[in-house]
């Protein structure tokens, strides 16, 4: 029997086939933040510069940006703010520069997004499980300060929101094989829309 305030993962899977919960794409939804992946949505910023975190190519790769990420970004005019323990960097840039870094012949990042609060330092994350995600994974999660959105556990896959500062903590759980910021990918050549790689969607 599940003890009083504990995490249930039926709570997060409600199907044999681990799809995610309903409405764990509604806290992701912020008016006041943009995203900008095959172009500007909901609309292009107003201002001429921006904070912005730019999740950098990292395809399936826990890792953190490297120095010649962060001297293109500077080439290009940002300045860094902040380096996440994953392939993502905040910094202030022009907002005429971001589309270069996303769709050019030589993009170094997958998405970038608005950051309404600059002071919160709050990741999103795809976090890799050994198999499908269990109560103990959850409460580990949540002990970490971490906030489970849903997940494609037959896939051992969870999608949560955490302080970055928890990464590598997170990182190091027992079952946990991968750590990795919110993977977007522009599928517009396919004549799709963005997709997000086996996420319900930014927060």
């Amino acid at each position: 029997m599940r003890r009083e305030n504990q995490p249930d993962i039926a709570a997060i899977f409600r199907h044999p086939m681990q799809e995610p919960i309903p409405g764990a794409r509604e806290p992701a939804r912020r008016t006041e933040r943009l995203m900008f992946v095959c172009d500007w949505t909901p609309e292009r910023p107003t201002a001429e510069r921006i904070v912005a975190d730019v999740r950098l190519r990292s395809g399936d790769a826990s890792r953190v940006p490297t120095d010649q990420e962060l001297e293109a970004l500077r080439r290009a005019g940002a300045r860094i703010l902040h380096v996440f323990n994953v392939a993502m960097v905040r910094a202030e840039i022009s907002t005429d520069r971001i589309p270069a870094l996303i769709r050019s012949w030589d993009p170094i990042a997958e998405w970038a997004a608005t950051v309404p609060d600059p002071d919160n330092f709050d990741v999103e994350l795809q976090i890799f499980f050994v198999d499908a995600p269990r109560d103990e994974d959850l409460r580990a999660i949540e002990a970490l300060g971490g906030r489970v959105l849903g997940g494609l556990g037959v896939r051992g896959v969870l999608y949560v929101v955490a302080p970055d500062a928890a990464v590598p903590q997170l990182a190091r759980l027992p079952r946990v094989t991968n750590v990795r910021a919110q993977a977007m990918i522009c599928a517009e050549a396919l004549g799709v829309e963005a997709t997000p790689r086996h996420n319900p969607g930014p927060r």
